[in-house]
Order: structure tokens, then C-alpha cells, then sequence
């Protein structure tokens, strides 16, 4: 744990990036949760996430390694490894020794994106993340709007900001929420706000909207925007170590009945501005330590109640 943040990593579901990424040709090389990995597809198009050092003298198999047949061969001695991490060819051997296996992780495409189950102790996973209905939505887009950052902080200070609202005035320059609702269930924190905003993205473009957010686990959130717009914003919080976030951040949108010059433009801008938010926050979450038991006001929020349901994640 470090000294800044002492928290370790969530057991959650997480976001390692979009369907198009992960190919069935070629492994990729992924650096996240403090370990290597190498994700590829299998013959049927299911991903497939593996620890990427080979048992035998630690090759990295995403490094120059190839895929063939849902299999990934390691670039060093050729020793072969099926989806399930399984060697299943030694070329110049014989006899597979006991043990002969890598890491294997639950992988799943969802929405476009794919995600990976990780546990601290490889247990099965708690809870799913149930579908996006906007993603199936024939009115919506159905090609992600993508962002990609790096943060040092840790997911659940992160998803902590679900339950502060006071800040949003001070760091986003939203007005007081009003309307607030929020609920704890299960592996699920949900709430909504209404406010107000100018836009950063477009000079003089000022909207009121309701804001409801949904986090699943501490890895995986989903927001949605109802204004002028809807728009629908889904953003992977996966960790790099315990005090390094990868933020990866997908935007949908309706698409109006009647999409004029001016029309056009306010749409881009709602969803360029969905990026600048959480980079609004950057300096903050990048500069403070995490308070075991912070000072709170009544006029806080669930944030109380936010740690104690996050507990459930270690």
C-alpha cells in the first residue's frame, strides 16, 4: 500500500479497453493491477487474458509472441498455452511438466469494451455488470466516443466523487445539485442530481440537466446526462498499481430528430465536455491523501456510507 493512499487493489470488474483492440491475429500487452498481461481472442471471438510471463524462463508472450488457434505461443521456446493458460505443446519435449501453466482471467465483451474479473485470491466473481440499454438503443451511437488518461489516485477516490456533490460547484462550476436521491444495493451505488452548467467546450452554451450515475463494484462506472442531450458515459477505472489509475472513457449519444449546424456543434460540445470533467479534478485527486476518517459536515453527502459499501471490494 503506499503511504499516500493506503488502500489495496479492489476485487472488481475492469476495463482493459475496446472490442476492436483485442484481436484474434495478434497478442496485445496490457500493464495493469501491478502485472503484465497478453489478451487475445480465441477461435470463437471470446477474449482471452492471460499473465503474460511465461512459467518456463519468463518470457513476456506478448512480446513477440503468436497466435494461432486460440492459442498463444511464446516467442522464446515455442512452449504452447491455450486459453484456459494451459501448456499444451512443448516442441522439442515430450512431457509437459506439472505446472506448466499461466494465469488465466474471466474475460467478457460488454458494450464495446472488454473487461476482465480480477480477486486478489483468483475467487469467482461476486457480481456482473449488467447491459448498457442505451448501447442496444437504436436512437443512440453506437461507436464510442473515446478518452483515455492516467491519474495518480486509486479507483475508489475516484468513485468517491459519486457521493460528493458538494464539490461539483467548486470544481466543476455546476450549481448546487437539487433533487438529490442515491441508494446502496448490493454490488451497486446509484444516484441523481439536477443542475446546471456552462460549457467549457462552447462559449455562451449554458444547459440544465438531471445527472445520474451508477457504480459497479469500484472499477466500472456508468453516467447519464438528460438536458438538451441524453447521453450515456461509461468510464474504466483500472488500476496501474495502487496509487495509478487508467481512466478510459466512452460517450454515446441520442441523436436529435433534427440535427441542424448549430445543433451539431452543441452535441460535440456536450460530449467533448464529459472528458473535461474528470480532468477538472486531476489537481485535486493527484495532490490530497486519503482521510481513514475525514471531518464531515451534515451537508456532505453518503460519503460515509460510500466507504463502508466499498469495504466489500478487499
Amino acid at each position: 500500500m503506499g503511504e499516500r493512499i493506503p488502500l489495496e487493489l479492489p476485487n472488481s470488474w475492469y476495463v482493459i479497453g475496446y472490442a476492436d483492440e483485442i484481436r484474434s491475429d495478434r497478442p496485445k500487452h496490457l500493464r495493469f493491477l501491478e502485472r503484465d498481461f497478453v489478451a487475445f481472442r480465441d477461435e470463437s471471438g471470446t477474449p482471452v487474458v492471460l499473465d503474460a510471463h511465461c512459467p518456463h524462463l519468463g518470457a513476456n508472450l506478448a512480446v513477440g509472441g503468436s497466435v494461432a488457434g486460440g492459442s498463444i505461443r511464446c516467442p522464446f521456446h515455442g512452449w504452447l498455452f491455450d486459453a484456459s493458460g494451459q501448456c499444451t505443446e512443448i516442441p522439442y519435449c515430450k512431457r509437459i511438466p506439472a505446472g506448466a501453466r499461466v494465469r488465466s482471467f474471466r474475460a467478457i465483451d460488454h458494450c464495446g469494451m472488454v473487461l476482465i474479473w480480477y480477486h486478489a485470491e483468483d475467487s469467482e466473481p461476486q457480481f456482473e455488470i449488467p447491459q448498457l440499454p442505451e448501447w442496444n438503443d437504436p436512437d443512440f451511437s453506437h461507436s464510442w466516443v473515446r478518452s483515455e488518461f492516467t491519474i495518480k489516485t486509486h479507483p475508489q477516490e475516484m468513485a468517491e466523487n459519486g457521493s460528493d456533490w458538494a464539490h461539483f460547484p467548486f470544481i466543476h462550476k455546476m450549481t448546487f445539485p437539487s433533487e438529490i436521491q442515491y441508494r446502496f444495493e448490493g454490488a451497486a451505488n446509484y444516484w441523481s442530481i439536477e443542475v446546471g452548467k456552462e460549457f467549457s467546450t462552447r462559449e455562451g452554451f449554458h444547459d440544465d440537466f438531471e445527472l445520474s450515475g451508477e457504480t459497479w463494484g469500484l472499477g466500472y462506472t456508468v453516467v447519464r446526462q438528460a438536458g438538451k442531450f441524453r447521453t450515456a458515459i461509461v468510464t474504466g477505472l483500472t488500476p496501474i498499481d495502487r496509487e495509478t489509475t487508467c481512466v478510459k472513457l466512452g460517450v454515446i449519444a441520442k441523436q436529435p430528430d433534427a440535427m441542424s449546424e448549430e445543433t451539431a456543434a452543441e452535441l460535440q460540445a456536450y460530449i467533448e465536455e464529459h472528458a473535461v470533467v474528470p480532468q477538472q479534478d486531476v489537481p485535486i485527486w493527484e495532490n490530497k491523501v486519503y482521510r481513514e476518517s475525514p471531518l464531515l459536515c451534515e451537508a456532505d453527502g453518503p460519503i460515509a456510507e460510500y466507504r463502508r459499501w466499498a469495504q466489500q471490494f478487499y
